[in-house]
């Protein structure tokens, strides 16, 4: 019976001491109020519409966070939010801008309504808007002496898509002597230790076949034709359109662009179809090139469009193809000083480092001579209806850039 006892005791302190052991384990995971409010903004900037004309209520509720804080901001006509954070410095001139995103293409208006666990948060588009939430963070460490910087620092809020940006703003950012920036950095939410080391350029085009032009879902294609008049033909069938659209496809994938491999073709979207129990009387086709050289890619972008064209016409439909934008090929000399310390640091705060060659956000800065990269600043997973963030990256993404800002504060 004594020892029935002691075998029963000794279960129960292994079970408590395995509890406690639980417990303290969940305390350790659990984040920092700074995170606790970061996660907060980006939960709260997700329900919110997007994409909308000017992200209007995105950049209302982000201007008021700021305004909450103290911090003055600015929107100018092109539909950018400026705040600048004053170092302690006081000199004009070479901030470190930080730029972000505030749209998302995956707004949902139920998946969107997020929600958090202990270790993780879902929601639609969640991820996008991780960007903006990190930055009204920083702006709050840095009003509360919590990050304390000698150089000023321009955050820069964007209500276009980055691949839809007017170039003109890089241009007068390099060309403006109190905003050109000493160096840039695109903050976005995922892709945490990821570090682009080649940048390439990239070019996407909307290719709509048969049918008027751009009517596909009910709304136009937009601006910025290649070429191309009236889609459609009066003799047409409706099958044409559908067999034009995977012809065109199926061309795209099979082409080489070039003999050293280094251009490549991706088909985003194909599809076809006017709605349920109807035949389809057009269809539409998203492509995006990718190339390590200016003059490739603009030599695919001739071929794409070219090959779009005459495959269309000779099943006797027509094919108009939309510009929906493009990143240049980048200047990787003036990346790769800002990519090392970002490798450094991800090391120091042992988060695992891919090196990638991809198109970036940056290059908009380098080609105009500005260091600049782009940091990812959590880990997860991008789903069709739903975005799920490691809570416990997004901690360390916050303390990579607080850790990246001073390293280059300290340089300026």
């Amino acid at each position: 019976m004594f020892n029935g006892l002691k075998k029963w005791f000794s279960s129960i302190l292994s079970g408590v001491q395995q509890g406690v052991k639980t417990i303290l384990g969940s305390l350790r995971k659990t984040p920092s109020p700074l995170v606790d409010r970061i996660m907060a903004d980006a939960l709260r900037l997700a329900e919110l519409p997007s994409p909308t004309e000017g992200e209007t209520e995105r950049i209302r509720f982000i201007k008021e966070r700021l305004d909450a804080l103290g911090v003055q901001s600015l929107l100018d006509e092109g539909g950018f939010l400026w705040a600048r954070l004053a170092g302690e410095r006081q000199r004009e001139g070479d901030p470190l801008l930080l730029y972000t995103n505030v749209g998302t293409a995956h707004w949902h208006q139920t998946y969107s309504l997020g929600r958090v666990t202990t270790e993780k948060a879902y929601g639609s588009g969640l991820s996008d808007a991780l960007g903006p939430a990190l930055l009204i963070s920083l702006a709050e460490a840095r009003e509360t002496g919590a990050l304390p910087l000698h150089t000023d620092v321009v955050l820069l809020f964007a209500a276009q898509h980055s691949e839809a940006l007017d170039e003109a703003l890089f241009s007068r950012l390099a060309r403006d002597r109190l905003l050109r920036p000493q160096v840039a950095l695109i903050v976005q939410g995922f892709l945490l230790g990821r570090v682009t080391t080649k940048t390439l350029g990239t070019h996407r085009l909307e290719v709509i076949v048969g049918g008027a032009p751009g009517t596909l879902a009910g709304g136009p294609a937009g601006s910025g034709t290649i070429g191309g008049g009236p889609a459609g033909s009066g003799g047409a069938k409706s099958s044409d359109a559908v067999k034009a659209t995977v012809e065109i496809a199926q061309k795209l994938a099979g082409l080489s662009w070039d003999t050293s491999g280094s251009t490549r073709c991706w088909i985003r979207r194909i599809e076809a179809g006017s709605g349920f129990g109807k035949e389809a009387t057009e269809g539409v086709l998203e492509i995006e090139l990718e190339s390590a050289a200016e003059d490739l890619l603009k030599m695919a972008v001739q071929v794409a469009s070219a090959t779009a064209q005459t495959t269309a016409t000779a099943l006797g439909v027509g094919a108009t193809i939309h510009n929906r934008g493009s990143i240049p090929v980048g200047q990787d000399r003036l990346m790769e000083p800002v990519t090392k310390k970002i490798t450094s640091l991800c090391r120091d705060h042992h988060i695992k480092v891919q090196e990638t060659s991809s198109p970036d956000m940056s290059a908009f800065f380098t080609v105009h001579g500005v260091p600049a990269a782009t940091l990812g600043v959590a880990q997860g997973k991008e789903g069709l209806t739903q975005d799920e963030i490691d809570i416990a990256s997004l901690e360390k993404g916050r303390e990579l850039l607080f850790a990246l800002l001073s390293s280059l504060d300290k340089e300026g």
